[in-house]
């Protein structure tokens, strides 16, 4: 377990190559995290509220983007069959990734629901 910061002005990449659970701390003033491989048991946690960023999900990859900057982004690839927690300031989320069957695609689930990521960005909904 390892624990990676962002720095101000910067955009934190990081491939994920190990089998143990890492915290990536996603601060306001950079540019966001991008990680690569096959992300599963990781916790991003993220300096702003879920109402703060769109969602979006491409393949294995799910995308958050800033409202309020479009160049502040966070990119995860997750494992199939894996998922990563994303710890807001206002909560979290899990977000989950399937390539097959009903469950297929990313979804994020929260304490009052879940929410399936599609291709469309889209605000986090208030039931998840």
């Amino acid at each position: 377990m390892a624990t990676f910061t962002s720095t101000a002005g910067a955009r934190l990449v990081k491939k994920d190559s190990t089998t143990s659970a890492d915290t990536y701390v996603v601060l306001d003033n950079s540019k966001g995290l991008v990680l690569t491989g096959n992300a599963n048991g990781d916790t991003i946690k993220i300096d702003g509220l879920s109402t703060d960023f769109t969602f979006k999900a491409s393949g294995k990859t799910l995308t958050l983007t800033s409202v309020d900057d479009s160049s502040f982004r966070i990119q995860v690839q997750i494992a199939n069959g894996g998922s990563v927690i994303l710890g807001f300031l206002d909560g979290g989320v899990t977000a989950s990734y399937a390539s097959t069957g009903s469950a297929k695609g990313v979804t994020l689930a929260g304490s009052a629901g879940t929410q399936k990521v599609t291709s469309k960005a889209a605000a986090l909904a208030d039931a998840v």
